[in-house]
């Protein structure tokens, strides 16, 4: 397990939160979770020595003393199924680059994202996301989120950079 900023647990990963509950936080910070490997039919995640759930990853969430907004993008077969086990998790979005029973064209979601992000830095997440079919009718991006209002809102927060 890597965290962003390079941290790497020796041991087999014990779940975000032992990474990230090692640095501070507070309410503005923003926390994404992208996973890109393959899908279980009943939606774990499937990794070399194992499989995560998503109860694995809401616990670490909430293992983590303060945070702004949590989005978690999973990219893999069958993503939708299992996200709405996130019910109860505070602030946070969660896409699934497809239905519970379709499968991913590993990578061709979050690239789609981020090209439509550039090309439109203030759009909602709703709208980003309902942007990826026009581009290709075979991506159906599933959104999951805790507070609708959340979705309406620039994808990035105003006043935060991804330099």
């Amino acid at each position: 397990f890597q965290a962003e900023d390079g941290i790497r647990d020796v041991e087999r990963s014990r779940g975000l939160g032992d990474v990230y509950k090692r640095q501070p936080s507070d309410s503005n910070d923003l926390i994404y979770i992208i996973v890109s490997s393959h899908g279980t039919k009943d939606g774990k995640i499937r990794f070399p020595d194992g499989y995560v759930n998503t109860r694995d990853i809401k616990t670490s969430i909430k293992s983590i003393d303060k945070y702004g907004r949590v989005l978690i993008l999973k990219d893999t077969c069958n993503a939708a199924k299992s996200l709405e086990q996130l019910k109860g998790t505070d602030n946070y979005i969660a896409i699934a680059a497809c239905a519970e029973d379709d499968t991913a064209a590993l990578g061709e979601v979050p690239l789609l994202l981020v090209e439509f992000f550039n090309k439109y830095p203030n759009i909602s997440t709703k709208k980003l996301v309902d942007k990826v079919p026009e581009k290709n009718p075979d991506r159906v991006p599933v959104l999951f989120y805790s507070d609708k209002n959340l979705i309406d809102e620039p994808f990035i927060p105003k006043g935060y950079s991804l330099k």
